[in-house]
């Protein structure tokens, strides 16, 4: 396992049971997550995105292969896992929903609440506070749920598609707010994503899966400076480049 890595995956298969027998959604899918990194999953629809995050965080196991872990502790206590549906209790305000990781671990309330308030102004939801989920935009929503997966104190953040439903200007905002918060305070995050753009807007390695049963057909290391603008000519490029990769399909590798 690589010094530098905060987990391998080595050799996942999973399969779910069908009324006509077993889908194979994984078939040895092995790769690494690099400390401090950000590492981005991108592959067809219905490939099995979801089904091998799961497994990285610790929610599913898989049928065989093996997830090595050197994060601090219990790879479940060092995870947090922000799903494709923001999940927000809609009994509770804004600001208790981003609360709920501090009362799950028993941290300091003013402390908690120091923390948030200092994130609902960087994520832009300052005055909002008091609102609850159903009076929120899908945007705010979106905003609310990473301040609640930042708070959640883990060292590795698994986000599955979180921008996917937003509207564009919304989720460039958000994509630039993400990176800053990142660098700010150096976690180690896979984000599964469809946007080609965003993987190298974002990223430092990309990895390309196949369609279903899942394998990685490429691991891409995206070596530009940030921060990155998405007009510039290597960036440019760049997605061109991972667009063929993704168009060409398993037998033009």
């Amino acid at each position: 396992m690589p010094i530098d890595s905060a987990l391998c995956l080595r050799d996942l298969t999973k399969s779910f049971p069908t009324p006509s027998g077993r889908v194979d959604v994984l078939a040895g899918v092995s790769f690494d997550v690099p400390h401090h990194g950000w590492t981005t999953l991108i592959g067809p629809s219905g490939c099995g995105k979801t089904t091998l995050v799961r497994i990285l965080a610790g929610l599913l196991p898989a049928d065989t292969g093996k997830v090595v872990s050197r994060l601090p502790g219990d790879r479940g206590r060092s995870v947090a896992y922000m799903p494709q549906s923001d999940t927000l209790l809609p009994w509770r305000t804004a600001l208790g929903n981003a609360l709920v990781p501090a009362e799950i671990d028993g941290r300091s309330r003013r402390e908690a609440l120091r923390e948030a308030h200092a994130l609902f102004v960087r994520f832009g939801l300052a005055g909002f506070e008091g609102l609850y989920p159903v009076e929120l935009s899908g945007g705010m929503r979106q905003r609310l749920a990473l301040i609640r997966t930042f708070l959640a104190h883990r060292g590795l953040l698994v986000l599955d598609e979180p921008l996917g439903a937003l509207d564009a200007l919304t989720r460039s905002r958000l994509q630039d707010w993400l990176e800053t918060v990142w660098r700010d305070t150096g976690k180690t995050v896979v984000l599964v994503t469809h946007d080609v753009e965003e993987a190298l807007l974002l990223s430092d390695r990309v990895v390309l899966l196949s369609a279903r049963p899942a394998r990685v057909r490429r691991v891409i290391e995206v070596t530009m400076s940030r921060p990155r603008a998405r007009s510039a000519p290597q960036l440019v490029s760049g997605k061109e480049d991972l667009l063929r990769l993704v168009y060409a399909g398993d037998g033009d590798d």
